[in-house]
């Protein structure tokens, strides 16, 4: 999708969202060094990526997806998932990817979805880090979660199910991971 596509009020397009969000040290800097590791199957283990060093980290790979449904963040506490999530490849537009047996999916680009990625960070870190989302062009929520919680969250516009029932707005989203948050977290994004 290119700028010169969009309406002005085009339907949650949550490729915007998760095609830019990056995980980075505040102030990030240009990466050198070793190859970043992606998401697979939902999980990225980032246990032994030194940021300071490395630089950031692309959360590309395949995220968790429940397609037409927005679960709160409640949903994820204690280790739970929602039923029924399949893998969807990030950055890629939901509309435009093989699905489970490599069958090309049924989805409309016009929709609403939840995706979710389990970090593993780090476990002896001093620094803060940043989820960072550019230049959302439509609406979005991005969550934080560990084991006991929401640690962090941002949105942009509302998120809704129908064309009705939504409202973009350009923005930026971000989430901080401070070091008190734990190594072990989730991230959710609608």
């Amino acid at each position: 999708m290119t700028c010169d596509q969009l309406t002005p009020k085009s339907y949650p397009a949550l490729l915007w969202i998760v095609s830019s969000i990056s995980l980075m040290l505040l102030g990030g800097c240009a990466r050198e060094g070793p190859e970043p590791p992606r998401v697979v199957n939902g999980s990225i283990d980032l246990s032994d990526w030194d940021f300071e060093r490395d630089g950031e980290v692309s959360l590309e790979g395949d995220w968790h997806f429940w397609w037409e449904a927005l679960h709160p963040p409640e949903r994820f506490l204690g280790g739970q998932r929602p039923p029924q999530s399949e893998f969807a490849p990030v950055p890629k537009s939901w509309s435009h990817y093989e699905g489970v047996g490599g069958e090309p999916t049924a989805k409309t680009p016009g929709g609403y979805a939840t995706y979710a990625v389990s970090l593993q960070l780090p476990a002896a870190r001093d620094a803060s880090l940043t989820i960072l989302q550019s230049d959302l062009r439509d609406s979005g929520r991005i969550f934080l979660l560990n084991q006991d919680g929401v640690t962090s969250s941002d949105a942009s516009g509302r998120v809704g199910t129908s064309y009705d029932s939504y409202i973009p707005l350009r923005a930026r989203m971000r989430v901080d991971i401070d070091a008190s948050d734990g190594h072990e977290l989730l991230l959710v994004v609608q």
